[in-house]
C-alpha cells in the first residue's frame, strides 16, 4: 500500500499514523475475504462429501438387494459419478481379454454417442479408458483434443463435447475388472476432490462386477449339486 504527492512535502507524523491505520484494515480485510473463500471451499467439499456418501450407500444397499442386476447398478453407479464429479456424461467400460467393452453410461451435455456406443477400445491403445486400466491409477486430462494428433478424431471430440476427461480404474479383488469414465463438454480440469469421487464410485462398480460373477458361480455349483443329487437317487 503506497501514496504519493505530486510536489516533494513531507508527512506529518498523524498522516503517517493515519496512513499505517489504513494499512492494517486493508490486511484484515484481506485476511477475512481468505478465510471466508476457505470456509466456503470447506463447506462446499463438506456437502459434496455428504452427497458423496449417500449416493453410495444407495447402491451399497442396491448391490445388495439386486446383486445379479449389474447392468442396472452399473448405470446407477454412471449416472451418480456424472452428478457428484460434474461431469457431463459417464460411462463404465467392461475388460473382456485384451480389449473394453462399453458398458452402461449416462448423459448430460454430450452427444448420445457417447452412453450407446458399442465400439470396443484396444487394451493396448492410447485411449485415457485403456491407460487407467494399463497403469493402474487413474488418468486425468485437461483436454482430450490436446493430446490427440489426427484432426479428424480432434474435430470428432469437440462434435461430442469430449474435452476434459477422467478415467478410474476398476480395481477388483485380484484385479482390474474395466474402468470408469468420466467427460465435459467444456476444457474444465477435474479437482482432487472430483477424483475421489470417481474412484469412490470405481470401487464400488468393481465390487458390483465381482458379487454377481460370485454370485452366478454359487448357483451353478448348487445346480450341478442337485443335479449330481438326483442322478444318485
Amino acid at each position: 500500500m503506497a501514496v504519493i504527492r505530486r510536489s516533494p512535502a513531507p508527512y506529518t507524523a498523524n498522516q503517517v499514523r493515519l496512513f499505517e491505520t489504513f494499512a492494517a484494515q486493508a490486511v484484515i480485510a484481506i485476511e477475512n475475504a481468505r478465510l471466508f473463500e476457505r470456509l466456503q471451499e470447506s463447506n462446499a467439499d463438506l456437502g459434496a462429501s455428504v452427497q458423496r456418501e449417500a449416493a453410495l450407500a444407495r447402491i451399497s444397499q442396491r448391490i445388495n438387494e439386486q446383486p445379479l442386476d449389474v447392468d442396472g447398478t452399473l448405470l446407477a453407479i454412471a449416472e451418480a459419478a456424472r452428478e457428484l464429479t460434474g461431469g457431463d456424461g459417464a460411462r463404465v467400460f467392461l475388460l473382456d481379454g485384451e480389449r473394453l467393452v462399453p458398458g452402461p453410461g449416462a448423459l448430460g451435455k454430450i452427444s448420445a454417442d457417447y452412453a450407446t456406443s458399442d465400439s470396443f477400445v484396444e487394451l493396448s491403445s492410447g485411449i485415457t479408458i485403456a491407460r487407467a486400466v494399463r497403469e493402474r491409477r487413474t488418468v486425468a486430462v485437461d483436454d482430450l483434443v490436446e493430446i490427440v494428433p489426427d484432426q479428424e478424431v480432434r474435430d470428432r471430440l469437440v462434435a461430442r463435447g469430449m474435452r476434459s476427461n477422467m478415467v478410474a480404474p476398476l480395481s477388483g479383488t485380484d484385479s482390474i475388472v474395466g474402468s470408469l469414465s468420466v467427460v465435459r463438454a467444456q476444457v474444465r480440469p477435474f479437482n482432487a476432490t472430483e477424483l475421489a469421487t470417481l474412484e469412490a464410485f470405481a470401487a464400488q462398480a468393481a465390487t458390483a462386477i465381482e458379487t454377481a460373477r460370485a454370485q452366478r458361480a454359487l448357483a451353478e455349483r448348487n445346480t450341478a449339486l442337485a443335479q449330481g443329487l438326483e442322478r444318485e437317487t
